[in-house]
């Protein structure tokens, strides 16, 4: 079964057969992350949570807008190199405290070139999901003796 044709979490978001999902549109217009998040909450909003989808895709506009002189750039000579993508990623986990195996799946996100990389980042979210099924969530708060604990195996709240 393709992705289409299921939903996790209930089918009120399925489309009925040969109708294009909205990230259908996404991958055949070329959009970026911030467009893609405007188009979903303007193609939503009247099913779902009203005026605060489209404030919600106000926000993704202003933020848009803000980092326009860095995406204007990207889109025009292609992704960033990749020492600007590893930087930034080891910036971003050290600041949310992710685990290697969830750093593994936004390292596979941000560089993937090949189905086999994309099997590799689904089989480490299973891994998570595994993580999280099994174990029941044991958030340990951070203090000083524990801040560097490994957190591969915590589930976060």
């Amino acid at each position: 079964m393709g992705a289409n044709e299921r939903q996790v979490g209930g089918t009120h978001y399925r489309a009925a057969p040969g109708v294009m999902q909205h990230w259908d549109l996404v991958v055949a217009t070329g959009m970026g992350y911030f467009e893609g998040q405007v188009t979903r909450y303007v193609g939503r909003w009247r099913k779902k949570n009203g005026v605060e989808d489209l404030r919600k895709a106000v926000h993704y506009i202003d933020k848009l807008a803000e980092v326009y002189g860095i995406v204007s750039r990207w889109r025009s000579t292609g992704v960033p190199p990749v020492h600007v993508q590893r930087a930034e990623l080891e910036a971003y986990v050290s600041a949310h405290k992710l685990s290697t195996l969830e750093e593994g799946v936004f390292d596979f996100m941000i560089s993937w070139k090949t189905k086999r990389d994309l099997t590799i980042a689904r089989g480490l979210v299973a891994d998570l999901i595994a993580l999280a099924e099994n174990e029941a969530p044991k958030s340990v708060p951070l203090s000083d003796s524990n801040k560097h604990a490994d957190r591969e195996t915590q589930v976060k709240e």
